[in-house]
């Protein structure tokens, strides 16, 4: 048995850590979860934006063996698909705050 599943009664866990801190990540794979017309605000560049409704079809482009690091608006979407992400398998990092609380460069969505 997995103890942070464990721990957690049963469901996957997965850590977070605080939205500022992506700028110091070396090459980081990140997922946007957004609608598409919360993106006009900015995303972070190299985000991949997958909306959290499409999240169960699009699994299979997502990487397996790399860290995803997940982003929404507050931090709270992120935290869902942080949640179906690790229950699957994948490793995951939900990024908290989100875009409303990130201070870096973005760009045009």
């Amino acid at each position: 048995m997995n103890i942070f599943k464990f721990l957690n009664n049963g469901k996957p866990s997965f850590p977070s850590m605080d939205i500022n801190q992506v700028d110091t990540l070396e090459n980081p794979f990140l997922l946007d979860v957004r609608e598409p017309d919360e993106t006009a605000e900015g995303i972070i560049e190299g985000a991949h934006l997958i909306p959290l409704g499409q999240l169960p079809d699009e699994m299979d482009h997502l990487p397996k063996d790399d860290v995803i690091y997940v982003i929404c608006r507050s931090g709270n979407r992120s935290g869902k698909a942080c949640a179906l992400l690790s229950s699957q398998g994948f490793q995951c990092v939900n990024m908290e705050g989100g875009m409303m609380n990130y201070t870096g460069p973005t760009i045009r969505g």
